[in-house]
């Protein structure tokens, strides 16, 4: 309904993007320095400048891969995440879709966090996705047990 999304944008946390090839054969993943082996999509916190979702995805595309696409082209998510973690905090999360033409990405590397941007045939995802699921439920129960515990 309109008021439950008027409410989640209102509460959003994060934002990404998932980037696919024009050919919808790929999709890019980027790996951050600090978690070598854990690819991920292009996301990232609401910074206080960021006055919606579509912002928020622009923003980390723009500095984690140096593309630039404007808020209000990103159309309409592909997913909303609101979930309540285990220690009660909401997090509302959007996810919009990024069609890429091109097989080359503009990625430097040395100016980034990233250590990696890399295409994917779609078919390998699932396989990534589950390994990124068991890290998570790992992680939930770090945060469980350990209040203090926060990754980063």
């Amino acid at each position: 309904t309109d008021t439950l999304m008027r409410e989640l944008r209102e509460q959003y946390s994060s934002a990404g993007v998932l980037i696919i090839s024009g050919d919808r054969r790929r999709v890019c993943l980027v790996q951050h320095i600090g978690n070598p082996g854990m690819w991920s999509i292009t996301a990232g916190s609401k910074d206080a400048q960021d006055g919606s979702p579509e912002e928020t995805a622009a923003r980390e595309l723009k500095e984690e891969l140096k593309i630039s696409i404007p808020p209000n082209a990103l159309g309409s998510p592909l997913a909303i995440i609101n979930k309540t973690g285990s220690l009660g905090k909401r997090r509302v999360a959007f996810l919009f879709p990024v069609i890429l033409e091109g097989k080359d990405l503009p990625f430097e590397p040395e100016a980034f966090s990233l250590s990696q941007a890399k295409w994917f045939p779609i078919g390998e995802i699932h396989d990534l996705l589950k390994i990124l699921k068991e890290k998570r439920k790992k992680q939930e129960v770090l945060e469980e047990k350990s209040p203090q515990f926060k990754q980063i």
